[in-house]
């Protein structure tokens, strides 16, 4: 943040990215008073310290500050916080792949939200909890959790939520191969993002169409999704989904036997991939890559 007061202009960020670092400060005001307020305000704080960490992916740091606020919370018996913070961690522990840690918050914090009534708290909670079954292919206590999370939403009319649930949803549909279904569901999340104006969850969800489209040799509407989708995640400069839309485009004109609009699309991705150090999309461009050099190479043979 100081090198944005800096008072040659050359040295400081442009006010973009000074603007995106005012993002990340916590809005909660810290206190000195001591009581009950005291401790609620300390909470507040520590949670949006927690999260400032885990969206910079600063998940260590983000753990030790989300303990600190449950430990608050738990002594002055605030449970709708101690759930939401149980979820919170749970989500933290999910990026980092420790899907057991994930699983046992997760459990608590939806018996809490239970008990004390918090029907969008209890959706929230089964919807992390899909993802941590998804994870581990438990693909029938996901489509569970996803369908009890989606079933809550509807009824307390959380589009943010509805559209979310159904694309875990779809994911799972697509790793049973119910192609159909999945379609179906990726295009109900899409008319939901595309209403509440979400362009990440657009590009992802036009991404699973692509996805499902392909698979059920749906090649014209698979290339528009896939195509769309690789514009958003550019605009957007999200590099992870853009690796993810082209390499699926890229499987898509290898299936068409366009070999050469395969590679430039894996040359393009291939850089983006090194410097995320992301492994599937480094792993799958190499096995993809070799596929297309191979298949290229028997259609010139006499």
């Amino acid at each position: 943040m100081q090198s944005c007061w800096k008072p040659e202009p050359k040295e400081r960020p442009s006010a973009t990215e000074c603007l995106k670092t005012l993002r990340w400060i916590p809005k909660a005001i810290p206190t000195t008073k001591g009581g009950e307020g005291s401790k609620l305000r300390s909470v507040v704080l520590l949670e949006q310290i927690g999260e400032m960490h885990r969206l910079q992916n600063r998940h260590e740091e983000a753990s030790k500050f989300y303990e600190e606020a449950l430990s608050i919370a738990r002594s002055t018996k605030d449970q709708s916080t101690v759930a939401d913070l149980l979820v919170l961690s749970a989500q933290n522990q999910l990026v980092q792949f420790n899907f057991a840690e994930a699983e046992s918050p997760l459990t608590e914090g939806l018996t809490i939200y239970k008990n004390i009534g918090m029907d969008r708290g209890r959706a929230d909670a089964l919807r992390v909890l899909g993802e941590v079954q998804r994870k581990q292919r438990k693909h029938v206590e996901a489509e569970a959790s996803f369908t009890d999370a989606l079933a809550i939403y509807r009824r307390i009319g959380h589009d943010q939520g509805q559209a979310t649930t159904l694309r875990g949803l779809g994911d799972i549909q697509k790793a049973q191969s119910k192609n159909v279904e999945a379609e179906s569901t990726f295009m109900q999340a899409l008319i939901i993002y595309e209403s509440v104006g979400d362009k990440l969850g657009r590009a992802n969800a036009l991404r699973g169409l692509g996805d499902v489209r392909q698979a059920r040799s749906k090649y014209v509407q698979a290339e528009t999704a896939y195509t769309q989708a690789l514009a958003i995640f550019e605009s957007i400069g999200n590099d992870r989904g853009r690796v993810n839309a082209a390499i699926g485009l890229s499987q898509l004109r290898f299936r068409q036997a366009r070999y050469t609009e395969a590679k430039a699309l894996i040359d393009t991705t291939a850089g983006i991939s090194g410097r995320l150090d992301y492994r599937w999309g480094i792993n799958t461009s190499k096995i993809l890559l070799k596929q297309i050099l191979e298949a290229e190479r028997r259609s010139v043979e006499p």
